[in-house]
Order: structure tokens, then C-alpha cells, then sequence
């Protein structure tokens, strides 16, 4: 029901993980999750790492690592309230003149 807009907002986060860490890119993907459904808003999944991958694992044990996701996931959420709150409204139709 909102998948334009999950699909935006899941793009801005993964514009905002990207840039601050450095991460691959894995691209933002788009499944019928059970966890996503009936959301009655935008709603996105995020996986911020693999506690199965050493590396990440170890990662996501470092504090300041996991501020930088915060901060990240931050970001995401301001740009994306800030282009829905000021969106210019659609013009009026224009009004047809007596003749």
C-alpha cells in the first residue's frame, strides 16, 4: 500500500549507511516480509550486519561504530520527513471565467 514510499525512504537509508561507512553496496531489495506487512505507513527493513560474518560481528561490538549506524539512520529519517512535510501542494485547478 505504501511501497513508492517505503521504496523511497529504504533509498535514502541506504544513501545515508553508504556514505557515512563506506559499506558494499548491496542495494535496496524488495520482498513480501512478514514483518512489513499491514504497515500502515512507509516501513523499511534494515539490516545493519551479519553477526555470522567475524568482521561485522566485530564491528557491530564498537560503540562508536554503532553511533555512526544511529546517526546514519537519523540522517535517513530527517531528509525523508523533511521532503514529505514540505512537498509544494499540487496548484488548484485553475477557475473558469463567466462568460
Amino acid at each position: 500500500h505504501h511501497l513508492a514510499e517505503s521504496l523511497r525512504f529504504a533509498t535514502l537509508v541506504q544513501e545515508e549507511l553508504n556514505q557515512a561507512l563506506s559499506l558494499r553496496d548491496r542495494g535496496v531489495k524488495q520482498a513480501p516480509f512478514q514483518v512489513l506487512r499491514g504497515a500502515a505507513m512507509p516501513a523499511v527493513l534494515v539490516e545493519l550486519g551479519f553477526l555470522s560474518n567475524p568482521s561485522e560481528d566485530a564491528r557491530l561490538q564498537d560503540p562508536e561504530y554503532r553511533a555512526q549506524l544511529v546517526d546514519s539512520l537519523v540522517r535517513a529519517i530527517v531528509r525523508y520527513k523533511s521532503q514529505k512535510e514540505f512537498r509544494p501542494e499540487p496548484a488548484p485547478p485553475a477557475q473558469e471565467e463567466a462568460p
